[in-house]
């Protein structure tokens, strides 16, 4: 399959939404909570602090088929570059437990999975919470 690997644009973005969208449907999470916008993800990826990246594969009309082989590789090799390039010394990501396969694509890659390796567990503090913390500090 032929496609090429580039750095996202601002034009992108309503395919990324798109994207973050169907994750979320699959993960049985309510379009209602999905929290972000193509607004938000442009101030956040493209703005005067960029606090994202993000890379996309784009495959010519003619070649598009629901196979796919090597994108995903592509793509994190290309991630890897950059991230090494940048002085990052390592990747981390988060892979829902319910994907299989995304373990064994990781894992293949030199991934490891630190909840069984370390015992790390992923936590989050929703935006009310950390609101709250950051008006009781002081600063």
């Amino acid at each position: 399959m032929s496609f090429a690997i580039r750095r996202c644009t601002p034009k992108d973005l309503k395919d990324i939404m798109r994207f973050i969208e169907e994750i979320a449907v699959l993960h049985n999470v309510p379009l209602g909570s999905v929290r972000t916008s193509v607004e938000e993800l442009k101030k956040a990826g493209f703005g005067e602090r960029p606090r994202y990246k993000c890379f996309v594969a784009e495959i010519p009309a003619e070649k598009k088929c629901k196979d796919g082989r090597g994108i995903g590789g592509a793509l994190m090799k290309q991630m890897a570059e950059d991230a090494w390039s940048q002085g990052c010394t390592q990747l981390q990501m988060h892979v829902s437990a319910s994907k299989e396969d995304d373990f064994g694509f990781l894992f293949r890659r030199g991934g490891e999975d630190l909840t069984s390796t370390e015992g790390w567990d992923l936590l989050r503090i929703h935006s009310h919470d950390l609101r709250g913390m950051a008006s009781r500090s002081k600063f």
